[in-house]
């Protein structure tokens, strides 16, 4: 789903002159030949790619390479089991250090198994031994079959975990096997921090780009400002999740309002404000039950006064994705201080191969009409 939230809108030709058709018939002929040209001379457009930390921008790329390649076969299967079977073991220690939070008391036949898998530093989970010993297989197989350990899981959403745990709950036993083929979607799901700026080249409606991710961490936004100038267009990720959960690296900021005072100070930012912008609110696959649980207003209190004073049932709206992401759609657009610059808001599920490709079509679009502003 996509949502144009910026001013302006398209000329009907047909209420032009015939004059002005002329000319605007003369200004499409040039983009059309720019675009041709841009074809041959591999004169590339840029995308930067924005959002703090597991907001799933890098999952975007990884889906933009799936779409336009139609396959991840350029990863490595064995770097990826790696990074799959330390997200199982991340997954699992963090499960436990909840657990441990909240005094569960483990069964007998559990306790030593959740002892051995519950000390592991970052260091041991994030590069795990290969194969992975058989013990630390048999710990982890052993407690997600715990029912107080499964309790524990599906009460997880206000404490900062993986957001693949639920795919790993479904496919545990496969990615624990020493050789297991790893497919397109356990990468797309695969967590792996993004610590570099990397450039990704690929071919979206016949043109060339070249899309920029860079890392997402507090400390590593530095990195991102080289790129401003080069970018025809920002594609800011945004986890519509977060609202009730803190940064890994920083657990008295809220993640969600993190995320509103990033994408304002870009706003504002000189070498930013001027380059057009795509919002997008993520993970909207996770929302409605992210809602049952926790309720937007617990942390955004404006959102209950809003929605009661257009009239809405505030229990009702607390339940609905499309109120909340009306809600944070607005929000963010409300943050766009540079009020000549067309904010476009898409809902995104960036494990979603088939909707996030109508989305990068229209980001296709929108770039394209650029191109012809910029003539014009």
């Amino acid at each position: 789903m996509s949502l144009d939230v910026g001013g302006g809108g398209g000329v009907d030709p047909t209420t032009l002159s015939k004059d002005e058709q002329r000319k605007r018939s003369a200004r499409i002929d040039k983009m059309l030949v720019a675009e041709a040209k841009a074809r041959h001379t591999k004169d590339w457009r840029r995308i930067l790619l924005l959002g703090t930390s597991e907001s799933g921008k890098s999952t975007v790329l990884k889906q933009m390479k799936l779409i336009h390649n139609g396959h991840l076969t350029d990863y490595d299967q064995e770097q990826w089991r790696v990074v799959l079977q330390s997200n199982v073991l991340q997954g699992t220690c963090e499960l436990l250090a909840i657990a441990a939070a909240q005094h569960v008391v483990w069964p007998d036949d559990v306790l030593p198994h959740a002892d051995l898998i519950a000390p592991l530093t970052p260091a041991e989970y994030l590069k795990p031994p290969r194969p992975l010993p058989s013990d630390w297989v048999t710990a982890v197989k052993t407690v997600w079959q715990d029912p107080a350990f499964l309790a524990v899981y599906e009460a997880r959403q206000k404490h900062p975990v993986l957001d693949s745990l639920d795919y790993i709950s479904v496919h545990l036993d496969r990615l624990l096997e020493p050789q297991f083929k790893v497919t397109n979607d356990d990468i797309l799901r695969g967590r792996q921090e993004t610590k570099s700026v990397s450039e990704t080249q690929l071919v979206m409606g016949g043109l060339p780009y070249k899309v920029y991710d860079v890392p997402g961490s507090k400390k590593d936004r530095g990195t991102w400002i080289p790129f401003f100038d080069d970018a025809n267009v920002i594609l800011f990720v945004v986890a519509t999740t977060s609202y009730d959960q803190p940064l890994r690296d920083d657990p008295r900021i809220n993640r969600m309002q993190e995320a509103l005072t990033v994408f304002e100070t870009l706003s504002t930012t000189s070498c930013s404000r001027t380059r057009p912008s795509s919002c997008f609110l993520n993970k909207v696959d996770m929302l409605p039950d992210k809602l049952r649980r926790s309720p937007l207003s617990a942390t955004f209190p404006d959102f209950a006064t809003e929605a009661a004073a257009a009239g809405l049932d505030v229990a009702t709206a607390q339940q609905s994705p499309d109120a909340v992401l009306k809600y944070i759609g607005k929000t963010f657009y409300y943050l766009n201080k540079a009020k000549d610059r067309r904010l476009y808001v898409h809902h995104t599920c960036a494990t979603d191969t088939r909707q996030v490709k109508v989305v990068l079509a229209t980001v296709n679009k929108i770039i394209l009409k650029l191109n012809l502003q910029m003539i014009d």
